[in-house]
């Protein structure tokens, strides 16, 4: 009877040890399956493919780690279409910003003019080395797209530190998509990749700390308070709005001004460093002036999005002040990392036929969640029914500026524009050969 027991658990071990085995396999096996959009970005990343691939092997070693590798799967199939710049040109710039935090330093700017966005220091550094060195805001800049030069170690380190946030008091109720959109993405838009989140771990550490052992877990207070102390040193700036691209994330601290897109690069850099899921939201073009407006909005619940901006202390004001001024908004829309397969850019066969703000397909209509809307349906007359798409222009004091498209449907002659900003007058035009025609009289949409 001893022997069969002996017998009997031998065997149990061994099909133990089997089955652990065969876990271990399927699951290297289906790692080995990529999804098909990841397969197709390392078809394009050419040499650089091994460095995505070392990025999946990291966390393939652990079946522990298997949300980090779905999360390495989300960064990789929406990479193509991300880039940065590399230039001798600017490192040139960050020799200005570093010269202004010495300004800053030693004894203080002097007080702003006109409005409070020219500071002459400023002024003066910006044209001295333009003039020296003949730099041009406009000129053309060498692309690095992120699939064929990306480093392992920096993704890697990434997800790390976006995982550490996503433990924080205030983010653990994020699920994963959540967390993929707000809170895991590498970059804000076109800069030079740097490593931010370290650098501002090591900046707000300390606090932030402090808050998470007073058990604070509403995300509100957190970025409230974060928004509050940028918002103590951040100035907004006219001439260094000139600077051709986002910032790297020691100028933004070097300089501790720009343009309103460098600040929404900033509050967007130090909230999702700390897990709080924010976003990068635009109006590209007001509708009854020149200019449109970049600021950040904090997801508070399920698709509920609160708006602020480093400068304005008060959360939830961004738009509010808009109307205050008179700043009539049209449209808003939010820059994603995921690719939008809804967008005019993926619908679209000739990318020459679409206006310049259209040919970006990491965009996403959110007016309605943040404004009054309405739709507008337009009778397409037979001249203009051969174009695929119809756009709502406003003036800009200078030219006109397509802030929405709309499909012409061909079997009606009309076409839909949905979530219209209210109170503003629009042109409706078809857009070919880098040109705007009207095509119907304009549109006043009213409150």
């Amino acid at each position: 009877m001893r022997t069969l027991m002996l017998f009997i658990n031998f065997h149990l071990k061994y099909i133990g040890i089997l089955l652990k085995l065969t876990l271990i396999a399927l699951f290297y096996c289906s790692c080995n399956n990529y999804p098909s959009e990841v397969k197709r970005v390392l078809s394009a990343a050419g040499e650089n493919r091994q460095e995505l691939e070392k990025v999946f092997n990291t966390y393939k070693k652990n079946p522990g780690d298997s949300l980090k590798l779905k999360a390495a799967f989300f960064l990789v199939s929406h990479m193509p279409g991300k880039y940065g710049y590399r230039s001798s040109q600017l490192q040139r710039y960050k020799a200005l910003f570093k010269e202004i935090e010495k300004i800053e330093d030693y004894k203080g700017l002097m007080p702003p003019l006109f409005m409070g966005d020219s500071y002459p220091e400023v002024d003066s550094l910006w044209n001295n080395l333009s003039e020296s060195h003949r730099l041009s805001p406009n000129q053309a800049l060498p692309i690095v797209n992120d699939i064929q030069y990306i480093d392992s170690k920096y993704l890697i380190e990434n997800i790390e530190y976006a995982f550490k946030a996503w433990e924080l008091p205030w983010a653990k109720h994020l699920d994963f998509e959540e967390f993929c959109n707000y809170i895991l993405p590498y970059r804000f838009k076109d800069e030079p990749l740097t490593r931010w989140r370290p650098y501002i771990c090591d900046y707000y550490s300390k606090k932030i700390d402090s808050l998470a052992k007073l058990g604070i877990k509403n995300p509100e207070k957190i970025c409230n308070f974060l928004n509050r102390d940028l918002s103590s040193w951040w100035r907004y700036s006219k001439i260094i709005s000139k600077y051709p691209i986002s910032m790297e994330i020691e100028d933004l601290f070097s300089a501790k001004m720009g343009s309103c897109t460098h600040h929404t690069q900033l509050g967007l850099y130090v909230m999702r460093t700390f897990g709080l899921p924010v976003s990068h939201e635009q109006i590209p073009q007001y509708g009854n002036r020149s200019l449109g407006h970049d600021f950040n909005s904090l997801l508070i619940s399920e698709n509920k999005f609160l708006d602020f901006e480093i400068g304005n202390l008060e959360l939830g004001s961004v738009v509010e002040a808009r109307h205050k001024w008179n700043f009539m908004i049209p449209k808003i829309y939010r820059q994603t990392w995921s690719y939008n397969k809804s967008s005019l850019f993926n619908q679209t066969k000739n990318k020459n036929d679409i206006p310049p703000y259209f040919k970006n397909p990491f965009i996403k209509d959110v007016t309605h969640k943040f404004i009054k809307t309405t739709d507008i349906e337009l009778q397409i007359d037979k001249p203009y029914q051969i174009y695929e798409h119809v756009y709502l222009c406003v003036f800009d004091n200078h030219d006109w500026y397509a802030v929405d498209w709309a499909e012409i449907n061909k079997k009606k002659n009309i076409a839909v524009f949905t979530n219209v900003g209210l109170n503003i007058i629009y042109m409706p035009m078809v857009y070919t050969e880098r040109k705007y025609i009207p095509v119907g009289d304009p549109i006043k949409v009213d409150l």
